[in-house]
């Protein structure tokens, strides 16, 4: 799945219920004019979108475009218990598009995605201040984390807890001397397999990932901070000038004195 696909899509949140469904719920057939995903927490259904029929159970993701014809019904022996959310998305106005998204698909249950369904469930049936905004930020965090589990083949690998408490050390810390044996003693791992397990999870090597993140620090610097691209470097962590400028271009397509003198023009 391609990200740029989903990143400008923007959903509204229309319906949303924790549904635990009794042994005789089901959807009457009809026609939809909204999306419809729902995230199959407990049991067992049967869905049957555009006369195809697709069995889900614990784990299961079914994702129903709009404009497709629906129906539904649960067993009595494992009744359904899911989190269900219709809504609508457009991409700058228009709104005949569909999420890059399989009809069905298994992420399993994950206590991330289980917590932000729970908040989006408490948001939703408070209805506090704003909660409709509220409620379209958490489902946007909730399309966001299924996006990347999806993009990730081994999804175990990809949420290692020692491999994210290593990128938010270095999104702390990107200005400091960071090197990998000294990383890897922060997790108790050996420097090459703490390198080969960060590369597995993220796709990029710990050093790439460090010069990525004092990249994308540097960038904002540029944008509101009054400094030189030398005071923005050493800021960032790079000890040479033309080094940065180097990685910068490589990672921006540009370099760095461009944005900068962008920046005056607009003064």
């Amino acid at each position: 799945m391609l990200v740029k696909e989903i990143e400008n899509i923007i959903p509204t949140v229309n319906y949303f219920v924790d549904r635990v469904g009794s042994s005789n719920w089901k959807i009457i057939k009809s026609k939809i004019n909204f999306h419809d995903l729902t995230y199959i927490y407990k049991g067992n259904v049967t869905y049957i979108v555009n006369n195809i029929v697709m069995n889900a159970r614990e784990g299961h993701f079914v994702y129903i475009p709009k404009g497709s014809i629906r129906e539904a019904y649960t067993y009595k022996e494992n009744p359904l218990h899911a989190f269900s959310c219709n809504f609508f998305c457009h991409i700058n106005g228009n709104f005949n598009i569909e999420l890059p998204l399989p009809t069905i698909f298994r992420i399993g249950k994950t206590s991330e995605l289980t917590e932000l369904y729970k908040f989006l469930n408490n948001s939703w049936v408070e209805k506090g201040f704003a909660y409709e905004f509220k409620s379209r930020a958490l489902f946007m965090l909730i399309l966001h984390k299924i996006v990347t589990i999806l993009n990730y083949s081994d999804m175990n690998i990809k949420f290692d807890k020692r491999i994210k408490f290593i990128k938010e050390y270095i999104i702390n810390n990107y200005f400091n001397e960071l090197d990998l044996k000294f990383l890897a003693s922060l997790v108790d791992l050996n420097p090459i397999y703490l390198g080969t397990l960060f590369k597995k999870c993220t796709g990029l090597s710990i050093k790439e990932y460090i010069r990525k993140i004092r990249v994308n620090s540097a960038e904002n610097l540029l944008l509101i901070s009054g400094n030189t691209v030398s005071e923005t470097a050493y800021q960032c962590g790079f000890k040479d000038v033309y080094y940065f400028s180097k990685i910068y271009k490589m990672y921006k397509g540009y370099p760095p004195s461009k944005l900068l003198k962008d920046r005056i023009k607009k003064v």
